[in-house]
Protein backbone atom coordinates (compact mmCIF):
# COMPACT_ATOMS: atom_id res chain seq x y z
CA UNK A 1 0.00 0.00 0.00
CA UNK A 2 2.83 2.50 0.72
CA UNK A 3 4.27 1.94 -2.70
CA UNK A 4 0.95 2.83 -4.25
CA UNK A 5 0.77 6.08 -2.27
CA UNK A 6 4.32 6.99 -3.28
CA UNK A 7 3.49 6.31 -6.92
CA UNK A 8 0.35 8.41 -6.59
CA UNK A 9 2.28 11.28 -4.99
CA UNK A 10 4.97 11.06 -7.68
CA UNK A 11 2.31 11.12 -10.37
CA UNK A 12 0.66 14.20 -8.86
CA UNK A 13 4.00 16.04 -8.61
CA UNK A 14 4.83 15.09 -12.21
CA UNK A 15 1.47 16.31 -13.45
CA UNK A 16 1.79 19.55 -11.52
CA UNK A 17 5.28 20.07 -12.93
CA UNK A 18 4.09 19.37 -16.46
CA UNK A 19 1.17 21.77 -16.03
CA UNK A 20 3.45 24.55 -14.70
CA UNK A 21 5.98 23.97 -17.47
CA UNK A 22 3.24 24.01 -20.07
CA UNK A 23 2.07 27.38 -18.81
CA UNK A 24 5.66 28.68 -18.86
CA UNK A 25 6.30 27.69 -22.50
CA UNK A 26 5.40 31.14 -23.92
CA UNK A 27 7.72 32.85 -21.41
CA UNK A 28 10.51 30.38 -22.12
CA UNK A 29 10.07 30.85 -25.88
CA UNK A 30 10.26 34.63 -25.33
CA UNK A 31 13.64 34.46 -23.59
CA UNK A 32 16.46 35.86 -25.73
CA UNK A 33 19.01 33.54 -27.18
CA UNK A 34 22.58 33.49 -25.86
CA UNK A 35 23.70 35.42 -28.97
CA UNK A 36 21.04 38.07 -28.32
CA UNK A 37 22.15 38.34 -24.70
CA UNK A 38 25.77 38.81 -25.82
CA UNK A 39 24.70 41.53 -28.27
CA UNK A 40 22.56 43.28 -25.63
CA UNK A 41 25.44 43.11 -23.17
CA UNK A 42 27.81 44.60 -25.76
CA UNK A 43 25.31 47.40 -26.49
CA UNK A 44 24.97 48.17 -22.77
CA UNK A 45 28.76 48.18 -22.43
CA UNK A 46 29.07 50.66 -25.31
CA UNK A 47 26.36 52.85 -23.78
CA UNK A 48 28.12 52.82 -20.40
CA UNK A 49 31.42 53.73 -22.10
CA UNK A 50 29.70 56.64 -23.91
CA UNK A 51 28.21 57.88 -20.63
CA UNK A 52 31.62 57.68 -18.97
CA UNK A 53 33.18 59.64 -21.85
CA UNK A 54 30.42 62.26 -21.54
CA UNK A 55 30.97 62.54 -17.78
CA UNK A 56 34.73 62.86 -18.30
CA UNK A 57 34.15 65.61 -20.89
CA UNK A 58 31.75 67.44 -18.57
CA UNK A 59 34.20 67.12 -15.70
CA UNK A 60 36.97 68.57 -17.88
CA UNK A 61 34.73 71.44 -18.99
CA UNK A 62 33.75 72.22 -15.38
CA UNK A 63 37.43 72.28 -14.40
CA UNK A 64 38.28 74.56 -17.34
CA UNK A 65 35.38 76.92 -16.54
CA UNK A 66 36.36 76.94 -12.87
CA UNK A 67 39.94 77.83 -13.81
CA UNK A 68 38.68 80.59 -16.16
CA UNK A 69 36.42 81.92 -13.41
CA UNK A 70 39.27 81.94 -10.92
CA UNK A 71 41.45 83.84 -13.40
CA UNK A 72 38.67 86.35 -14.08
CA UNK A 73 38.09 86.81 -10.34
CA UNK A 74 41.80 87.39 -9.76
CA UNK A 75 41.96 89.89 -12.63
CA UNK A 76 38.86 91.67 -11.33
CA UNK A 77 40.39 91.93 -7.86
CA UNK A 78 43.56 93.43 -9.35
CA UNK A 79 41.50 95.91 -11.38
CA UNK A 80 39.44 96.84 -8.33
CA UNK A 81 42.61 97.51 -6.32
CA UNK A 82 44.01 99.55 -9.20
CA UNK A 83 40.76 101.53 -9.48
CA UNK A 84 40.85 102.32 -5.75
CA UNK A 85 44.50 103.35 -6.04
CA UNK A 86 43.79 105.58 -9.04
CA UNK A 87 40.78 107.13 -7.32
CA UNK A 88 42.98 107.99 -4.37
CA UNK A 89 45.56 109.53 -6.69
CA UNK A 90 42.87 111.47 -8.53
CA UNK A 91 41.47 112.87 -5.29
CA UNK A 92 44.98 113.89 -4.28
CA UNK A 93 45.37 115.73 -7.61
CA UNK A 94 42.00 117.48 -7.12
CA UNK A 95 43.05 118.51 -3.63
CA UNK A 96 46.30 119.87 -5.05
CA UNK A 97 44.38 121.77 -7.75
CA UNK A 98 42.10 123.30 -5.14
CA UNK A 99 45.07 124.37 -3.02
CA UNK A 100 46.94 125.78 -6.02
CA UNK A 101 43.85 127.62 -7.29
CA UNK A 102 43.24 129.16 -3.87
CA UNK A 103 46.76 130.70 -3.66
CA UNK A 104 46.65 134.42 -4.25
CA UNK A 105 42.93 134.37 -4.95
CA UNK A 106 40.78 136.79 -3.00
CA UNK A 107 37.64 136.44 -5.03
CA UNK A 108 35.40 133.34 -4.86
CA UNK A 109 34.35 133.65 -8.50
CA UNK A 110 37.96 133.85 -9.63
CA UNK A 111 38.83 130.80 -7.50
CA UNK A 112 35.90 128.80 -8.86
CA UNK A 113 36.71 129.76 -12.45
CA UNK A 114 40.35 128.73 -12.09
CA UNK A 115 39.64 125.61 -10.06
CA UNK A 116 36.78 124.34 -12.23
CA UNK A 117 38.81 124.95 -15.39
CA UNK A 118 41.62 122.82 -14.02
CA UNK A 119 39.20 120.12 -12.87
CA UNK A 120 37.59 120.14 -16.35
CA UNK A 121 41.01 119.63 -17.97
CA UNK A 122 41.63 116.73 -15.60
CA UNK A 123 38.17 115.27 -16.36
CA UNK A 124 38.78 115.49 -20.13
CA UNK A 125 42.02 113.55 -19.74
CA UNK A 126 40.34 110.94 -17.54
CA UNK A 127 37.58 110.50 -20.12
CA UNK A 128 40.08 110.06 -22.95
CA UNK A 129 41.88 107.37 -20.92
CA UNK A 130 38.57 105.64 -20.12
CA UNK A 131 37.95 105.18 -23.85
CA UNK A 132 41.20 103.24 -24.16
CA UNK A 133 41.28 99.51 -23.43
CA UNK A 134 44.79 99.87 -22.00
CA UNK A 135 45.79 101.62 -18.78
CA UNK A 136 47.50 104.37 -20.79
CA UNK A 137 46.57 107.44 -22.81
CA UNK A 138 47.27 108.47 -26.40
CA UNK A 139 49.33 111.66 -26.28
CA UNK A 140 47.59 113.03 -29.40
CA UNK A 141 44.19 112.72 -27.70
CA UNK A 142 45.52 114.33 -24.51
CA UNK A 143 46.95 117.27 -26.47
CA UNK A 144 43.74 117.64 -28.51
CA UNK A 145 41.66 117.68 -25.33
CA UNK A 146 44.04 120.16 -23.70
CA UNK A 147 43.86 122.56 -26.64
CA UNK A 148 40.06 122.54 -26.96
CA UNK A 149 39.78 125.74 -24.93
CA UNK A 150 42.03 127.60 -27.37
CA UNK A 151 40.47 126.02 -30.46
CA UNK A 152 37.02 127.13 -29.29
CA UNK A 153 38.28 130.71 -29.14
CA UNK A 154 40.85 130.89 -31.95
CA UNK A 155 39.90 128.12 -34.36
CA UNK A 156 42.50 127.30 -37.03
CA UNK A 157 45.17 129.45 -35.38
CA UNK A 158 45.70 126.60 -32.92
CA UNK A 159 47.23 123.43 -34.43
CA UNK A 160 49.04 120.42 -33.07
CA UNK A 161 50.82 117.43 -34.54
CA UNK A 162 53.26 114.69 -33.78
CA UNK A 163 53.69 110.95 -33.60
CA UNK A 164 51.17 108.68 -31.94
CA UNK A 165 52.46 107.34 -28.66
CA UNK A 166 51.04 106.26 -25.33
CA UNK A 167 51.86 107.69 -21.93
CA UNK A 168 50.93 106.54 -18.45
CA UNK A 169 47.95 108.09 -16.63
CA UNK A 170 50.04 110.25 -14.28
CA UNK A 171 51.98 111.77 -17.20
CA UNK A 172 48.70 112.31 -19.10
CA UNK A 173 47.22 114.20 -16.14
CA UNK A 174 50.30 116.39 -15.76
CA UNK A 175 50.45 117.12 -19.51
CA UNK A 176 46.74 117.95 -19.57
CA UNK A 177 47.07 120.34 -16.64
CA UNK A 178 50.17 121.96 -18.19
CA UNK A 179 48.32 122.48 -21.48
CA UNK A 180 45.39 123.98 -19.59
CA UNK A 181 47.69 126.44 -17.81
CA UNK A 182 49.41 127.37 -21.09
CA UNK A 183 46.06 127.78 -22.85
CA UNK A 184 44.57 130.02 -20.17
CA UNK A 185 47.77 132.10 -20.02
CA UNK A 186 47.73 132.44 -23.82
CA UNK A 187 44.14 133.66 -23.65
CA UNK A 188 44.96 136.13 -20.91
CA UNK A 189 48.24 137.45 -22.20
CA UNK A 190 48.10 137.82 -25.92
CA UNK A 191 47.19 135.01 -28.31
CA UNK A 192 44.03 136.90 -29.09
CA UNK A 193 45.83 140.08 -30.20
CA UNK A 194 46.89 140.49 -33.81
CA UNK A 195 50.56 141.33 -33.10
CA UNK A 196 51.27 138.05 -31.21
Amino acid sequence: PWVSWIKLATGIVSMTTAFVLFRMIPAIVGLPSPAALVAANASLGAEIAAHRATLASLDRQVKERTADLEQATTALAVQAREAVHRSGNLLAVVHSLATQSARGTRDTDQFLSTFLGRVQALADTTRSMAKSERSSADIVQVVDAGLQVLRASFGDRVTSGGPTMTIDPAAAQQLSLALYELSTNAQKYGLGTSDH
